[in-house]
């Protein structure tokens, strides 16, 4: 009996421990702990097969036109007015020191979302809020992944400065940008400004 509890223990502790690894590289945490407890060291299998079938895609509608300033900005949009008010907020911080401005939706397939129907929403979201910000030159990018891990890897591979994200909420916004901040903060050595009311800043490096 002793034995058996002590295997118990070393299953579900091991299968816990790769549903924390998976939640670092930005996966849904509740999916993975219940996988971890029933599957135990074999979630380590499910965890490679989810990555290697993750499907990717990167979409740019509309390319962001350089300006006269020396930031670069990018900016995480789902839809909601915190993400909205965390853009606004930052862009009236930076002012005319912007160069590029991009806005980008994150579509997480891991949550269900059709990617699909996920990928045109989330156009609009970004299509939308750049023709209501009024700005001459901004972009959108519409891509698939994790949140923090996604907006960190386009902040790194296109070279921005800025990372824009509203501060963590409920409903949508949890639900698409998720804790984008704290997966953000030391993956980039972008400039993170955390919004949603008045920002504050968080260093990468």
């Amino acid at each position: 009996m002793g034995l058996l509890l002590v295997l118990v223990v070393v299953w579900a502790a091991t299968g816990l421990a790769i549903a924390v690894w998976q939640r670092r590289r930005g996966h849904h945490l509740l999916v993975w702990v219940l996988l971890g407890v029933v599957y135990g060291p074999i979630t380590y299998v499910l965890a490679v097969d989810a990555e290697r079938r993750m499907p990717t895609f990167r979409e740019t509608p509309r390319v962001s036109l350089p300006a006269a300033g020396q930031v670069d900005v990018l900016i995480g949009i789902d839809g909601s007015e915190r993400s909205h008010a965390a853009a606004r907020d930052a862009l009236a911080m930076i002012g005319e020191r912007r160069r590029r401005v991009t806005l980008a939706a994150v579509i997480n397939l891991e949550t269900g979302l059709d990617a699909h129907l996920g990928r045109a929403e989330a156009e609009e979201w970004v299509e939308e809020f750049a023709d209501e910000l009024g700005l001459a030159g901004v972009g959108t990018v519409v891509v698939s992944g994790a949140p923090g891990p996604a907006l960190a890897q386009l902040a790194e591979e296109d070279g921005y400065d800025v990372v824009v994200v509203g501060a963590k909420g409920s409903g949508l916004t949890h639900r698409i940008l998720g804790s984008a901040t704290e997966q953000l903060i030391g993956k980039t050595s972008s400039l993170v400004l955390v919004g949603g009311t008045a920002p504050h800043l968080n260093s990468g490096s």
